[in-house]
């Protein structure tokens, strides 16, 4: 029987301290949990703040060669973005007009008869011009996409041959091949593309033309029909009488409106300008006919200037206003930012007060524990496992 007893009160020990170990082990698992909780909440506060702060960060560091481009790209592509863009647009924009200049003086005899000076300006213009188109390039290119978008574009474009005259130029002066190569000269006008590109009021009224292109075509068929009717009308009016082969005005002089081709000189200059004086009607008729050709012009002059400037004072508006809800946009992200870390951070504060009630509940719950196991052992008696359940 002391044997037995012994046994049974061995066993039912063994059991108390496996009991209060799982107990501490869930504990600690439960503390566990939250702690892994708090750390998944302290790395999403600092994701958030890290992307709010910098939002061009990523995971692989950016070269200090990568920087250079962009920064170079940003200089050149945007004027206003800081004082050395300014200066360097300032200077494209001199080189452009000093070749424009040169185009212009060189049609005056002087600089015909003494070109050398003329021809080292612009030797030395295109060859800036030329090496700032290289850096574009350098600084544009990073894929093969990005080579083939910067060479079929226009603006590029228009660069290069506006450089490559030049240097066809020269070469026919030293071998006087074909005298009238100068012509080429006419190719530098396309410099002008890039001071229309940059500006940014210029590049909004191409748009507006673009957007505009379908009410001017249907407008550029009523004026061509508007042509050769009025056209037809005045050939019928003004023709006169057909003697010797000749269509003879009433003055005897021989009628210009010979033929409705012919009278289609008179009604284009009528209809979109305000004539040239070279071909007028002299019949009643005719003229009455004219004034109408008059009238009807000045309309449909108005027409596509009306559309053209309602579509480009809507396009400012518009820009205008993306850039000042831009502006918005990035001022509520930021409120949006801050509130959700501010609620991140009040979930972590509850979250930690939590954690305090628990370990006091841990501690509480263990000095019980350890208090009945004490009981347990010096007195011996049966252990109802009901009572351990509860206090677990």
């Amino acid at each position: 029987m002391s044997y037995d007893k012994d046994y049974d009160r061995a066993h039912d020990k063994h059991h108390v301290l496996d009991s209060i170990s799982d107990t501490t082990t869930r504990i600690e698992m439960e503390n566990f949990d939250l702690n892994e909780r708090i750390n998944e909440i302290n790395s999403t506060v600092s994701k958030s703040y890290s992307t709010s702060s910098s939002p061009r960060s990523s995971t692989q560091p950016i070269s200090m060669h990568r920087r250079f481009r962009d920064k170079l790209k940003e200089i050149i592509d945007n004027p206003s973005s800081s004082i050395t863009a300014r200066i360097y647009f300032a200077f494209i924009a001199s080189l452009i007009t000093t070749s424009i200049i040169i185009l212009v003086l060189d049609s005056f005899e002087f600089f015909i008869e003494n070109p050398v000076a003329i021809t080292a300006v612009e030797g030395v213009v295109t060859l800036i011009l030329l090496f700032e188109l290289a850096v574009r390039f350098y600084a544009s290119v990073n894929t093969r996409k990005d080579a083939w978008e910067f060479l079929t574009n226009f603006t590029n474009i228009a660069d290069f041959l506006s450089c490559v005259p030049f240097f066809i130029i020269l070469l026919d002066d030293i071998l006087q091949i074909y005298p009238s190569v100068g012509i080429l000269r006419v190719f530098r006008l396309l410099r002008l593309m890039r001071i229309l590109n940059i500006s940014k009021r210029m590049r909004t009224l191409f748009l507006a033309i673009r957007k505009s292109l379908t009410v001017i075509s249907c407008i550029m068929v009523i004026i061509f029909l508007c042509v050769l009717v009025s056209s037809t009308i005045e050939y019928y009016l003004e023709r006169g009488t057909y003697m010797n082969d000749v269509w003879t005005r009433i003055d005897g002089t021989p009628s210009p409106f010979s033929s409705v081709p012919a009278s289609m000189w008179w009604s284009i200059l009528t209809l979109l300008a305000v004539g040239y004086g070279d071909v007028v009607p002299i019949t009643p008729a005719g003229k009455i006919a004219g004034a109408i050709t008059m009238v009807v012009g000045i309309m449909l002059i108005s027409t596509p200037s009306l559309i053209l400037s309602n579509t480009y004072t809507e396009l400012l508006a518009n820009d205008g206003g993306t850039e000042v809800q831009s502006k918005q946009e990035q001022k509520n992200d930021m409120m949006l930012i801050m509130e959700r870390q501010t609620r991140v951070m009040e979930n972590v504060q509850l979250m930690m007060h939590r954690q305090e009630r628990m370990m006091k509940d841990v501690e509480f719950n263990s000095l019980q524990i350890r208090e009945l196991s004490k009981v347990i052992l010096r007195s011996g008696s049966p252990v109802d496992y009901n009572n351990i359940a509860h206090i677990e």
